[in-house]
């Protein structure tokens, strides 16, 4: 009889682990659905100002630009001796050199001025441009 009463008792045991575990499986899947996300947020014409972005990042600046971007810092305001835009009394030592020098200059660095002021990722036809925008100031 003792024997009978101890499987009883195991079944009933095993019955309630069993049960346990489908009730933990069911409440994780049930916490699941109620946080799961109900929609998504469609914003019109997101996915186009996206590829507008990128194509503008992408497209080659203009000399204009590229000078307000890399060369403006210090070519407008005159730091560490830099000659200013339109400034003529202040570009004509300079001019006195020469194009190649100034282009020299510009691709390789002057005094405090690093190669392409500035702008390592630019081609040394971007860095000319940039000057030539420049020197268009000053004539």
């Amino acid at each position: 009889m003792l024997g009978r009463s101890v499987v009883v008792l195991s079944g009933i045991i095993l019955s309630l682990m069993m049960t346990q575990v489908i009730h933990a499986q069911t409440r994780a899947e049930t916490i699941q659905e109620n946080t799961a996300p109900v929609g998504q947020v469609n914003v019109a014409g997101a996915s186009e100002q996206a590829a507008a972005a990128a194509a503008a990042a992408s497209a080659p600046l203009s000399p204009e630009a590229l000078y307000k971007k890399n060369c403006a810092f210090c070519h407008d305001t005159g730091t560490a001796g830099a000659p200013k835009y339109a400034d003529k009394a202040g570009w004509a030592p300079h001019l006195a050199k020469g194009q190649d020098v100034l282009k020299e200059h510009a691709l390789k660095g002057f005094k405090a001025m690093p190669a392409k002021g500035l702008c390592p990722q630019c081609s040394d036809a971007d860095t000319l441009a940039a000057l030539d925008h420049l020197l268009k100031s000053v004539q």
